[in-house]
């Protein structure tokens, strides 16, 4: 369950939707902090699954407000970050999501987005955060991996099941041997049915309990699993 006690930003602050952003609009309610998440593009989307499944994020807030900060000639600017994260190590950082040649062209476009970035990165560091320009180089890192962490996704927003704790156990026992375990064999071993047995297992995944090879094929039912 989420706290806010270490939390700098706890308030999302979301521009009004606009027509133009169509079937780049994304919204849902947070299964890691319970929090309404509006995704403004297809990359913020993939971006807000990768924090969802990584277990190395507490929390995590898109849209955190409108800040003023000066560049080096003193002329005022305003910028609005992406996304505030805390990890599990108290560490603080600012994404900014970026498709690559925002970051590297010369139209004029770009140039606006390389110094809303240089800008954004100064901010972060003058407040005692860390600063990544969060690209598609770095969201996607193949096919299957963001394909395999969406549909985990789908299966950890709607897990609810009383019995997790008992399962969760279970399945570690089984994999406590070092060896490597397929999801159709921890569905026999738990009797269960094979959806809650994929169910169970994302969940695990998203709390980095186990770990599965995503990044070379679609999970299935002979997916490994191991600890």
């Amino acid at each position: 369950m989420e706290t806010t006690s270490n939390y700098r930003f706890t308030e999302s602050f979301y521009m009004p939707r606009q027509m133009h952003y169509g079937n780049n609009f994304y919204e849902f309610i947070s299964a890691k902090t319970q929090k309404h998440i509006q995704c403004y593009s297809t990359l913020e989307y993939y971006n807000a699954i990768c924090l969802e499944m990584d277990h190395n994020v507490e929390y995590y807030l898109p849209q955190i407000g409108s800040f003023e900060v000066r560049d080096d000639n003193g002329e005022l600017f305003h910028i609005a970050p992406d996304v505030y994260v805390y990890y599990r190590d108290d560490v603080e950082e600012i994404q900014e999501v970026k498709y690559y040649r925002e970051t590297v062209d010369t139209d004029d476009q770009s140039l606006r987005s390389q110094r809303q970035i240089k800008l954004e990165r100064q901010w972060a560091y003058s407040n005692g955060m860390k600063f990544d320009v969060r690209t598609e180089k770095k969201i996607i890192k193949n096919r299957f991996q963001m394909a395999n962490l969406i549909w985990m996704y789908g299966h950890v927003s709607q897990y609810s099941n009383v019995k997790y704790a008992d399962y969760c156990n279970h399945i570690k026992d089984i994999l406590s041997d070092g060896g490597k375990v397929s999801i159709r064999d921890i569905a026999l071993m738990l009797k269960v049915n094979e959806y809650t047995a994929m169910t169970t297992v994302s969940q695990m995944y998203s709390q980095g309990l186990i770990s599965m090879n995503i990044k070379e094929r679609q999970i299935n039912l002979d997916t490994g699993v191991t600890l």
